[in-house]
């Protein structure tokens, strides 16, 4: 399967049909703030306590991108684990690292897409079972971009009455 419709990105080839069409979200801010990643990431725990699940993925550009913003959201003992073995697991949530470098075949769950660049998100979200893309863009430019691929997205930050309609169970 080929995706198509996606200009201003490339072409991605899958193996196999996803269970379900992910769905698509953003933050409306220029840059990755503690603000809007903290809004997302909790967007991202909204859907998946309303559907069971506990697992979720944080992509970000590289793993030097676990400084400031991530720390502060996430906290020592979080950011640490995914420093160092690209995976927390505390309290019944499992938080996977994606990079271009650090992929993982399988994820059941979001994926909080911090400060990719576009062009780039469908390779580092390339894992099976990614319910939820929710992006944070680190430009206005990357925003633009992001909503001429995935123009059906629906803004969680701040907080769109669609978008919060999801999170209904």
């Amino acid at each position: 399967m080929t995706i198509v419709g996606l200009s201003p990105l490339p072409q991605v080839k899958s193996t196999a049909e996803p269970a379900a069409p992910i769905r698509y979200f953003h933050a409306r801010a220029a840059g990755v703030d503690e603000a809007s990643l903290q809004a997302a990431h909790r967007f991202c725990n909204g859907l998946m306590r309303s559907r069971g699940l506990s697992m979720m993925g944080l992509a970000v550009p590289s793993k030097a991108s676990l400084g400031d913003v991530i720390h502060s959201v996430y906290g020592d003992q979080v950011t640490r684990l995914l420093d160092r073995d690209n995976r927390s697991e505390l309290r019944g949530t499992v938080i996977q690292l994606l990079t271009e470098k650090i992929q993982v075949r399988r994820l059941n769950g979001p994926v909080l897409a911090a400060g990719i660049a576009p062009t780039l998100l469908l390779r580092i979200v390339a894992a099976l079972g990614v319910t939820d893309i929710v992006f944070v863009p680190a430009t206005s430019a990357d925003l633009e971009t992001y909503l001429e691929a995935f123009p059906d997205s629906l803004a969680c930050y701040p907080m769109s009455s669609l978008a919060l309609d999801v999170l209904a169970p």
